[in-house]
């Protein structure tokens, strides 16, 4: 809602004539800046008196002098701002808001430039002020709205939003904003039913059929049936765009993209399909449409638009062959999976993540030799880091070596402690109290253990692991049954 038009322009519809000479003001002041501060124009928009009498065709009425104090004050602003002194440029704009509050273009224009200065207070007394006038408008109540919100002020955010919806029932935003706000309150049925009113008021302009459809998305999980008529909605507003019309690659996309987020994935894979078919060569549509399947695991379809793009986009050939090795990977198709990693690392050799996922899968594969050997590379060419020590750890106890695998996991504990702790994740503390288990060090088993149930108290394969190793060693049953019993809940 917020309004953002040209400053010279601004100044043409605001002041009328007074732009030719605020024009001449502005190149005298630019070069006097030094000598005589622009202060002087700030008492040219405080005029103390008439100069004509009543009966002149000069004289101005009590509107007409609210009116001109205002465009003084407002063209005092813009010279300040063109000789950048903007403190006072923004006082000369907020007086002239609140010299003629009536004015919706002024008020909104101040108003506004407040709001992204973050300076709401300022924002606050002009709208309020501006609301209070007979000549109030629903832009007016709306932008008091999310002024107040972002003040914190909810239940007032909501009275200003419900006012501007009945002062302008047919523009949107208004209608957006009390959507967020009930559905930030929990609200969800109340969420929807708003954009339900607005697809009802509003027109149905491409613009408002994405916006009332993304909002629709945001409506989460917690009630079901409020979630599964959200999803529905939403892909009816989305029915509503005409793809033959859309003749930009980004709002194919981005219709794509919102399909895909109300849960109708044929949809958006179907809305790439025929975009292709007219935009061939936009390496956006076919980078989202592979993106899409990877993420649904559409493997052929993801394959055929990763092949095609290797060749046109060497830039990022790197990363494609990565991704046609995570495809490969989900086939179980590991040779060709190593396959693609090796090539990915001819396109991309300074990429460390490669070495490490290609180290492991060789690791998996059972070939200790070529996991060390392309370790060792990624030992030569970076500094040491968590995920190169976690890569050791899992060589070394892929192949029982649980002395030097326990060893390479508190080294890369320590790493993450220093560089990335969010490393440390619940399952890495399993996978390294595993280690110190089967390496007999059942004290340190049980500490790695207790760290990753600190993290996540449901995770049923620490709860498990660690009541059978209790049992094994008879000791702590009570607590070994409870955690047996839990891990199979």
């Amino acid at each position: 809602m917020a309004v953002r038009i040209n400053t010279w322009v601004a100044l043409k519809r605001l002041a009328g004539t007074t732009a030719a000479s605020v024009a001449l003001f502005s190149s005298f002041y630019t070069k006097a800046a030094e000598t005589q501060p622009p202060s002087s124009i700030s008492d040219f928009a405080d005029f103390p008196g008439e100069v004509v009498s009543p009966d002149s065709d000069l004289h101005l009425d009590d509107e007409a002098r609210l009116r001109a104090k205002a465009n003084g004050h407002f063209a005092a602003g813009l010279i300040y701002e063109l000789n950048r002194k903007t403190e006072k440029a923004f006082e000369q704009f907020h007086k002239a808001a609140l010299a003629d509050p009536s004015r919706e273009r002024l008020v909104i224009t101040v108003a506004d430039r407040f709001i992204r200065r973050k300076q709401p207070e300022r924002a606050l007394e002009v709208l309020e002020k501006a609301v209070q006038t007979k000549k109030a408008t629903g832009r007016m109540h709306g932008l008091l709205g999310i002024v107040y919100a972002e003040l914190g002020r909810q239940k007032d955010a909501v009275a200003s939003i419900h006012r501007a919806i009945k002062e302008t029932p047919e523009e949107l935003p208004p209608y957006i904003f009390l959507a967020k706000a009930h559905r930030e309150n929990l609200e969800f049925a109340e969420s929807l039913k708003t954009l339900k009113d607005a697809r009802k008021a509003v027109p149905e302009s491409r613009g408002n059929l994405f916006a009332m459809a993304q909002e629709a998305t945001r409506i989460p999980n917690q009630d079901k049936k409020v979630h599964k008529q959200s999803r529905e909605f939403a892909i009816e507003l989305l029915d509503k765009i005409d793809l033959e019309d859309v003749r930009n690659p980004a709002l194919v996309d981005q219709l794509a993209k919102d399909y895909n987020l109300a849960g109708a994935i044929d949809k958006a894979i179907g809305v790439y399909e025929k975009a292709l078919k007219r935009f061939p060569d936009s390496m956006r549509l076919r980078l989202g449409m592979a993106d899409l399947c990877l993420r649904n695991k559409k493997w052929e379809l993801a394959e055929k638009q990763l092949n095609y793009l290797i060749g046109r986009r060497p830039d990022a050939a790197g990363g494609i062959y990565v991704q046609l090795a995570h495809i490969a990977i989900e086939r179980k198709d590991y040779k060709t999976a190593e396959r693609h990693y090796e090539k990915a690392l001819l396109f991309d050799p300074d990429k460390e993540a490669i070495y490490y996922e290609l180290a492991r899968l060789q690791a998996f594969e059972d070939n200790e030799k070529k996991a060390l050997a392309t370790l060792a590379k990624a030992r030569e060419k970076f500094p040491p880091s968590f995920s190169m020590e976690y890569t050791a750890a899992v060589i070394h106890q892929r192949k029982d070596r649980y002395d030097e695998a326990t060893e390479s996991f508190v080294a890369a504990e320590k790493l993450a402690k220093v560089a990335d702790p969010d490393r440390l994740t619940h399952f890495f503390y399993h996978e390294m109290g595993a280690a110190f288990e089967r390496n007999k060090e059942f004290r340190k088993a049980e500490r790695y253990f207790r760290l990753g149930l600190k993290q996540e108290p449901e995770f049923g394969e620490t709860l498990n692991y660690m009541g059978y190793m209790w049992t094994e060693l008879d000791i702590n049953l009570t607590a070994a049954r409870r955690m047996i019993e839990k891990a199979l809940d």
